[in-house]
């Protein structure tokens, strides 16, 4: 791994940290790569299935490395698509489209969102 490349997982391990009540090591914790860039092109469609994908992630790194895994989907500047409500269910209510979602337990799901400008 480059130097570049260990500060930025460095900072996104100490961001996730400072968001949650989660002590991240490099023995507990997987980003996933490290983080993932909403934009104004990002549909619900999008959300959904890189949550999915997360939720097997996780499954797989518990299965792999053991239940003291903890993986994160970080979305950055999750303020910026129309789908953000979206974003907020799913985190906020526990729900996509209305039905339950039963999240792994070792996944963790942190969102960043950018000051608004006029």
């Amino acid at each position: 791994m480059t130097g570049h490349a260990q500060g930025r997982d460095r900072f996104w391990k100490i961001k996730i940290s400072a968001c949650t009540n989660i002590i991240i090591s490099s023995y507990n914790i997987f980003l996933l790569s490290p983080h993932w860039q909403v934009h104004g092109g990002t549909t619900k469609k999008h959300i959904i299935e890189k949550v999915r994908q997360a939720e097997s992630l996780a499954e797989f790194n518990c299965q792999k490395y053991g239940q003291h895994i903890i993986t994160v989907l970080f979305f950055d500047e999750a303020n910026t698509t129309e789908a953000v409500g979206c974003i907020k269910e799913i985190m906020c209510d526990g729900t996509i489209d209305g039905q339950p979602l039963i999240l792994n337990t070792n996944l963790k799901l942190v969102a960043a969102c950018n000051p608004y400008r006029k």
